[in-house]
């Protein structure tokens, strides 16, 4: 069989007597430990070939025959962490041999998104120190850049060759290293003493229906309508004048790059408002075309299934901000990415860590009367699609938790994806019928780092992803690797209770303790978290509009105790389902686990929420500076968180 790929352009690279190892396979790469280690590329059909590890105690050696596609995979045992060691793949069939040295075996991630994930390290806060100082340490730190691409053009093979695994030091350091994944890799590093390898795969702008099949797409109309409305932005397109106009928008773009390169040398920390008063807006999105990698399905041929099955401990994801339009959709197509990725690393439980949205707004929109909640609803399928955010058992201390009747008691919601909006409800009704007439569906081995004290204001590439990348690092060594010495979470909502309860009305210490810290209980909901809590750094410009009415600068001043309306962070709605700014006060007398809202412009609310705009306050912390996770719930057993 002749093996070969058919470019759209018609032009073909042929493999035909000729052994090839996937580009993955390099010097300095890094093997997943614990696991089977598949070695695959292509070659003839009913060629027998044969891959090696040896180094450092280890000899194994294992065969493989090319199926009839031209495709092998040579499956080697299961390592524990070591190296160096030497990988050898070849055949009696040619005389093609290949020898991969500083070949380590240890944990291996890959790091997927778009363009915040793709934040090169040299470009971040504090990237310049640490690109002039690399520790030596860092050497076992490899990094692999997925070329992006939306199509195997006529360089394709030729670009491909050049791509090699590279040691994090003073030479590679500046180069398509993730600012998010180095952070990430850097303390699990530390931490576990081993090898960590970044099999970086992004491509900025992209949504996530870029990364999941047409086929499935087609499966669901909300998949459809992702092909659908690109199909609609491509009548009159073809391959040929796609191509002569991304070239001609790449010009502009990479000058608009250059020039806003420029002025920030210039002018270190200048806004983007002054970066489109004097270049413009971003030229952006690129051109529509066939062969885009922005097209549905676009980077599923021409990247994923290129590195997909090589074996890894987990996915981190970090993307979002190009499915806001369609936000309400967003829970549905994350599940359908992680299912389609795990079936295609024959993994079914392959562990999937994800970068919640930070804050942000754009000037334009900061400008409208209302602040939008599309990344909200975005942070909210984020946080529900893993079942880590279940806190229905949670074990609680707290004597004012463990008197609460479930008839009383909030529980935290499964999909209440950002349906309480800033438009009056009718009485909440659509969201009883929407939740019962859709179950959530949970993903095991799934989980959520929480950044709602991140973001920059009109910014939409925060140059600070140390926290973002440290705290995905908390999640694996607790979640993933069973190390719970380790930070993983902030404060979690666990039930919400209305002051009017009879429950503590019929329970004089608790009515005593609600009492000594508030005397509005009728108006108030007294939010329960996870553990203790305190209001700490406050930024003003993430403040809501202020509100005199709602002000009482005397009781409740900005302290580690209690916020203003404005600078809370927290609202809430009545049944007409209209949220205002609410005062928050944390119960001392309940170790800091409670925390008691009210609007004078509510006098009965039945739904809090907390962080649930765009770009917002959010000033509520745990003793360690982890974020109080956002989240937005009804007074009624049958919700959950979001």
């Amino acid at each position: 069989m002749v093996v070969s790929f058919t470019y759209p352009l018609g032009k073909r690279v042929d493999y035909s007597r000729k052994l090839v190892a996937a580009t993955l396979f390099s010097d300095h790469m890094v093997l997943q430990r614990n696991t089977e280690i598949r070695v695959f590329g292509w070659a003839n059909d009913g060629w027998d070939v044969e891959a090696s590890l040896s180094g450092k105690g280890v000899d194994v050696t294992a065969h493989a025959i090319v199926d009839p596609r031209g495709k092998f995979t040579v499956t080697l045992p299961p390592l524990d962490a070591c190296g160096p060691l030497t990988l050898t793949l070849s055949s009696e069939q040619c005389e093609e041999k290949y020898e991969f040295h500083d070949v380590w075996v240890g944990e291996v991630w890959v790091a997927a998104g778009q363009s915040n994930m793709e934040f090169r390290l040299k470009d971040s806060t504090g990237g310049k120190e640490l690109c002039d100082n690399p520790e030596p340490d860092w050497e076992n730190i490899r990094y692999f850049a997925t070329p992006e691409i939306g199509w195997f053009d006529p360089q394709f093979a030729e670009r491909e060759k050049s791509n090699t695994w590279q040691p994090v030091n003073k030479e590679s350091i500046r180069g398509d290293l993730s600012a998010v994944g180095f952070h990430m890799a850097r303390v699990l590093h530390e931490k576990l003493g081993i090898a960590v390898g970044l099999l970086e795969c992004y491509v900025g702008g992209s949504s996530a229906s870029s990364w999941i099949s047409t086929a499935r797409l087609k499966e669901d109309p909300r998949g459809q309508r992702y092909i659908d409305e690109y199909a609609e932005q491509m009548i009159g397109v073809t391959g040929a004048s796609w191509i002569e106009k991304t070239a001609e928008w790449q010009k502009i773009f990479d000058q608009w790059n250059a020039d806003v390169a420029q002025l920030k040398e210039h002018e270190p920390g200048v806004s983007m408002e002054r970066i489109t008063e004097k270049f413009g807006p971003c030229p952006w999105p690129p051109p529509a075309g066939p062969y885009s990698k922005y097209r549905p399905g676009g980077t599923v041929e021409s990247m994923l299934e290129r590195i997909a099955g090589y074996p890894a401990r987990g996915v981190l994801w970090y993307q979002g901000s190009a499915d806001e339009n369609r936000s309400e959709d967003y829970r549905w197509l994350l599940t359908e990415l992680i299912t389609s990725w795990r079936e295609l690393w024959q993994s079914n439980d392959m562990a999937w860590i994800i970068g919640q949205l930070p804050r942000f707004v754009d000037i334009d929109e900061w400008r409208k009367p209302r602040n939008p909640s599309t990344w909200s609803r975005l942070r909210a399928a984020q946080m529900n699609i893993g079942q880590d955010f279940d806190f229905t058992e949670s074990d609680l201390s707290s004597e004012l938790t463990s008197n609460l009747s479930d008839e009383l008691t909030g529980n935290l919601s499964d999909d209440l994806t950002g349906n309480l909006s800033d438009e009056p409800q009718s009485r909440f009704a659509a969201l009883y019928s929407e939740h019962e007439e859709k179950p959530a569906v949970h993903l095991s081995n799934v989980y959520c780092s929480v950044n709602l004290d991140q973001g920059e204001f009109n910014n939409l590439h925060p140059l600070d992803k140390r926290p973002v990348g440290e705290r995905m690092a908390g999640v694996a060594l607790t979640r993933v690797y069973s190390l719970p010495q380790f930070s993983s979470y902030g404060p979690r909502v666990v039930s919400v209770i209305s002051g009017q309860s009879a429950q503590i009305a019929a329970n004089p210490e608790l009515l005593a303790m609600t009492r000594s810290q508030t005397s509005d209980l009728a108006s108030s909901l007294i939010v329960v978290f996870s553990q203790p809590v305190h209001f700490d750094h406050y930024s003003d410009e993430a403040a809501f509009e202020p509100q005199p009415l709602l002000e009482d600068a005397a009781k409740f001043a900005n302290t580690e105790m209690s916020r203003k309306p404005s600078d809370s962070g927290f609202e809430v709605a009545g049944e007409d389902g209209i949220f205002y700014p609410a005062q928050a006060e944390i119960f001392t007398a309940d170790h800091n686990l409670s925390v008691a809202v009210r609007s004078v412009l509510c006098a009965r609310p039945v739904a809090v929420r907390y962080g649930f705009r765009n770009w917002g306050p959010a000033p509520l912390f745990d003793e360690k500076l982890s974020p109080a996770a956002p989240f937005s719930t009804l007074l009624d057993a049958r919700f959950r968180v979001l």
